[in-house]
């Protein structure tokens, strides 16, 4: 009687266990069936809705049809590996094997390996900045949404701490500008812990000058003035134009742009200075990367 009561019990569960699977199969095959029709009719809402993570891709192929292959269990997570074609703009057919990672809680799409090329995918891991940070190391194992959101969230980072490197030091440093007919006079003052190299550009193109203590000196009509200079920490310097300059028309202050320069590449001295002039919950903020700072670097520069 025991031994009959235990093989009814694994009957049920391997009934049970046929019929779950069977029934998350469905909704997979429901869900893939969905995304190819929104694909079909270019239903961007739908498409959003199906596969949230395809907002990350600049482009990805436009399926006219998704045929399952073949449909993997992993717990609630399935694996869907599937024919997708499509045709380019130039009228050639093309079939690609993808897999869409499914997840039947919320009956999303939750990544897919095969939109991106194996070039693509080896570009992105082999990002340098991607190697800064443990939690952004890139692994064979990535689907593509994952790989892709690991690039743009490490590029963000590395701009956020160029850019708030770049602030902390302008904000500590002291600029004064003194115009008249025949004389430029600024004095600039490093107020931070910190030796920085500072970039000087003057966009008023109808006037050239100079001043013999910057380096890598530009000077001409269409471009105006550049260049750059180093400051030790508490070290002030003092530029003037020489005594032959005349000014016919007024210079404009806004027009004159000084502000500390600063290369992502020198990733670690931007952490240092970020970490010594803001607080942990700044720094845990910049490490989101949900923002990107390149234009920040672009526009920023010292109060004159």
């Amino acid at each position: 009687m025991k031994k009959i009561t235990i093989s009814c019990l694994i009957i049920v569960f391997i009934t049970t266990f046929i019929e779950c699977n069977n029934s998350k199969k469905e909704v997979v095959t429901s869900l893939i069936n969905r995304f190819s029709r929104a694909n079909q009719e270019e239903d961007k809402n739908e498409i959003a809705e199906l596969f949230p993570g395809i907002a990350v891709f600049h482009r990805y192929p436009k399926a006219d049809k998704i045929i399952i292959n073949e449909i993997n269990i992993e717990n609630e997570h399935i694996a869907a590996s599937c024919s997708l074609y499509y045709e380019t703009p130039l009228g050639k057919n093309i079939e690609k094997e993808v897999m869409y990672y499914v997840n039947t809680k919320d009956t999303t799409i939750e990544d897919v390996l095969g939109y991106l090329t194996l070039d693509e995918r080896k570009e992105i891991q082999n990002r340098w900045y991607l190697e800064l940070f443990n939690d952004l190391k890139p692994s064979s194992n990535d689907f593509d949404c994952a790989l892709v959101k690991k690039d743009q969230v490490g590029l963000k980072r590395i701009t956020s701490y160029e850019y708030h490197a770049m602030k902390a030091i302008g904000d500590l440093s002291k600029a004064e500008v003194l115009i008249t007919n025949s004389t430029l006079n600024i004095k600039i003052t490093n107020n931070s812990s910190f030796v920085c190299e500072y970039e000087y550009k003057d966009d008023n193109n109808t006037y050239t000058y100079s001043f013999s203590n910057l380096t890598e000196f530009k000077k001409d009509k269409i471009m105006g003035v550049e260049g750059r200079f180093k400051l030790k920490a508490g070290e002030t310097i003092i530029l003037n134009t020489n005594a032959q300059t005349i000014f016919h028309e007024p210079l404009k202050k806004d027009r004159i742009s000084i502000k500390p320069s600063f290369d992502a590449l020198d990733f670690q001295k931007n952490k240092q200075i970020c970490e010594k002039y803001y607080s942990s919950d700044k720094i845990e903020e910049m490490n989101k990367g949900e923002r990107d700072y390149i234009l920040d670097c672009v526009e920023y520069q010292i109060a004159l």
